[in-house]
């Protein structure tokens, strides 16, 4: 039990405090960002693991690196279609318009400059968003303890 709460808090962390805003705003577009964060959310889960699978504990190195690489595998297919799904989720809960730069003290601007100003909707409803969220929360908490049940 104590060994599945290590990795909880390690998840949390690589998931979480170790994702980058580069990486967490772009998974969803672009594999290179996805690839990276599950690398580092890797490495960590992997050191914490290797003392749960260490070969003191009538375990071979084997245990450890599958439970490793099929969360690495699990990892980025999990976050590959929660990504995409949040995204769109939150994206679509932005306008866009243009608006006329108001003219400066000493005079009117010519040409007219124009900015584009993004505004989140007034009817903005974030319960879907969260909802995947915890989903993909959820997903990554089972496949850790189905994955540690099958590899320990």
């Amino acid at each position: 039990m104590i060994n599945y709460i290590i990795l909880l808090t390690v998840h949390w962390f690589a998931d979480f405090a170790l994702q980058t805003h580069w990486q967490a705003a772009n998974k969803s577009k672009n594999n290179i960002a996805l690839t990276r964060h599950v690398l580092v959310y890797t490495a960590c889960i992997g050191a914490a693991s290797f003392v749960i699978f260490a070969p003191w504990e009538n375990h071979t190195g084997l245990n450890w690196l599958g439970f490793v690489w099929l969360n690495f595998v699990l990892h980025f297919i999990t976050d590959n279609i929660t990504s995409r799904i949040t995204s769109r989720l939150f994206m679509g809960q932005f306008d866009t318009f243009q608006i006329v730069v108001a003219p400066s003290l000493y005079g009117p601007i010519y040409p007219p400059q124009t900015e584009t100003r993004i505004v989140m909707k007034r009817d903005f409803n974030p319960h879907y968003f969260f909802v995947v969220i915890g989903l993909d929360q959820l997903i990554h908490q089972v496949t850790l303890a189905i994955t540690m049940g099958i590899m320990t």
